[in-house]
């Protein structure tokens, strides 16, 4: 039977008897003795209630969130009074003074949603519990402190890692915790990029500005141009200085929550030069680079005669810096915000094959003459070397490669008719392709000399024959001489030379162009009608004058008229003897 159900039942046995007993005195005592009977039970009861406490709670991280929510509790009496318990948490049990476990916090989530209300009733004694939040981060914002209504009172709590607020039997029955937040402001820097890294000045960047999370679209700074001094067109802002992550909009930097510096993105044009007065074909368009982005060229579709084009400059003279058809350039544009590329063209080099191109007519072998300046093949039969178009040069003249016996090298040909005079200097632009292959033949002249004949003491004054190396030429009839025979030709006068009978045919007599050979008649004396003085006492003065003069008119073609020159003749030498006296003359043989 509990307590009060027997004191309830005492004191109606009290008044059944104060009827029977009629003493005043002892019934106003008994009475007295209740009350304070179930005054004492109604104070025990009150003090047990002291620690039966029910509490709304209201947990507000105004769109924050936390690492938990949990219980703590700290121990009120004993050896332990004051250390802090850790072990309560959602959903667990708090033991009272008697060792008896009551649920602390009936509430199951880990993070409540904004607003978020738990309840909580628990019966504990000796303790005094605590609903502690873990620490707490929003995006953006800065925690600058909690404000607490209920617990100890409203008060302030500025733990950034955290906030305990005690709920217990003292506390008011609705307690809010609620996170105070600051929206985290940072600044945005303006740079120019890679305009500064190479030295080009800016006439306009936005000054450095103070922006606010998830308020970048407030950017006055961000949406204006900036601007270059050499006309390079802006293109917007990224968050790398080459503009790899891409250009950004105002609401990228929304959700930044610390100081950015963004990059100015430029862009610039690259112009393509032919770089020469000569006609060029093909066109390059104009491209839109990145200003410090590496950009593949390409290729070209320029040609120019007799020229290739080998690459690009940023020097007109090549002095610059180079790059190929196909290279990967990264340039700095001039004051007009343009870069130009200046085309470096190289003459096409070709290749020459001079062949020999031994003449039909021709009786001898054609010879290679050793020329270290070219390369002689021998299995193709040609002598290479290769040529630049639009350089002052030369073909060598056919004697410095072939020589043929009476004959001359002039020049060369081409198959199409072209002629070139060898040795002579000057731009000879045989090929406008690059690698072609020129052949180019000899082309000969047959030496021409001069036969002179002469008639060496005969009556002709002399002929010259004129002919060819190869030509075969009748010797002519032989000439007249009084008083000898004709004997024979002879390349010497004297005739120790080649000797030719009368009517021979010569040939190949002289090898040069040009050239002189002369043949002379060879003679012998015929015997003659001689005069003799009959003795060689006899002068001039004393032969008769009339003898004289016949002798004269009868031999006068003979050489012998004088008389001291009929005198002494051996008469071996004479057909005829005559003798001359002061009588007259006589034959005596």
């Amino acid at each position: 039977m509990e307590f009060m159900d027997v004191m309830n039942l005492y004191i109606r046995r009290l008044f059944m008897k104060c009827r029977i007993i009629k003493d005043k005195r002892i019934l106003a005592g008994i009475v007295l003795l209740g009350i304070l009977l179930i005054g004492g039970v109604v104070i025990s009861q009150a003090a047990e209630d002291e620690y039966r406490v029910h509490h709304n709670i209201t947990i507000d991280l105004d769109g924050g969130v936390c690492d938990g929510i949990y219980y703590q509790s700290q121990i009120d009496h004993g050896p332990n009074q004051g250390q802090w318990r850790d072990d309560l948490g959602t959903g667990l049990y708090l033991p009272d003074r008697n060792g008896v476990y009551h649920t602390i916090l009936d509430y199951h989530a880990s993070i409540p949603k904004e607003d978020a209300t738990t309840s909580n009733y628990y019966d504990c004694v000796g303790i005094t519990p605590y609903v502690r939040v873990g620490t707490v981060s929003k995006d953006g914002y800065i925690l600058t402190g909690w404000k607490v209504t209920g617990g100890d009172g409203d008060y302030d709590d500025y733990g950034v890692d955290g906030v305990r607020v005690n709920i217990g039997a003292f506390a008011d029955e609705n307690i809010v915790i609620k996170a105070i937040w600051e929206r985290y402001s940072f600044v945005v820097h303006y740079d120019a990029g890679v305009a500064k890294d190479r030295g080009i000045s800016t006439i306009y960047i936005p000054e450095d500005e103070k922006a606010y999370y998830d308020r970048g679209d407030e950017l006055k700074g961000f949406n204006e141009q900036a601007e270059a001094s050499n006309g390079l067109m802006f293109v917007g802002w990224s968050f790398d200085r080459y503009g790899d992550s891409g250009i950004i909009k105002s609401e990228d930097i929304r959700e930044y929550n610390e100081d950015v510096t963004i990059y100015a993105i430029w862009n610039y044009v690259i112009t393509f030069d032919n770089n020469t007065v000569t006609e060029v074909n093909g066109h390059m368009d104009d491209i839109t680079a990145r200003l410090g982005s590496r950009l593949r060229l390409t290729g070209s579709n320029l040609s120019r005669i007799g020229y290739y084009l080998s690459g690009w400059n940023t020097k007109s003279d090549d002095s610059g810096q180079f790059y190929t058809t196909m290279s990967v350039v990264d340039l700095t544009p001039d004051e007009s915000g343009k870069a130009v590329l200046y085309a470096i063209w190289q003459p096409v080099f070709y290749e020459v094959h001079l062949y020999n191109n031994r003449p039909d007519e021709a009786s001898e072998d054609i010879h290679v003459v050793d020329n270290g300046e070219w390369d002689w093949y021998e299995d193709e039969g040609f002598y290479s070397r290769f040529y630049t178009y639009d350089e002052e040069d030369e073909l060598p003249c056919v004697s410095q490669l072939y020589s043929l016996t009476g004959w001359t090298g002039l020049g060369w040909e081409t198959e199409d008719g072209t002629y070139v005079e060898g040795g002579v200097h000057g731009k000879l632009n045989l090929a406008d392709k690059l690698g072609a292959v020129v052949d180019m033949s000899a082309v000969w002249k047959e030496n021409i000399y001069n036969i002179n004949i002469d008639s060496n003491g005969g009556y002709d004054a002399g002929s010259t024959i004129i002919t060819g190396y190869e030509k075969e030429n009748e010797l002519p009839d032989p000439p007249l001489r009084p008083g000898y025979d004709f004997d024979s030709w002879n390349t010497e006068e004297d005739g120790k030379g080649t000797k030719y009978e009368n009517k021979d045919v010569v040939s190949k007599l002289v090898e040069d162009d040009g050239g002189n050979m002369t043949i002379y008649a060879q003679w012998k004396k015929k015997k003659k009608l001689c005069l003799k003085v009959s003795s060689n006492s006899y002068l001039k003065s004393l032969i008769n004058p009339a003898a004289e003069a016949l002798a004269k008119n009868w031999f006068g073609k003979n050489n012998n008229t004088l008389v001291e020159n009929m005198m002494n003749k051996s008469d071996k030498e004479c057909i005829q003897v005559w003798s001359v006296s002061r009588e007259g003359i006589s034959r005596t043989r």
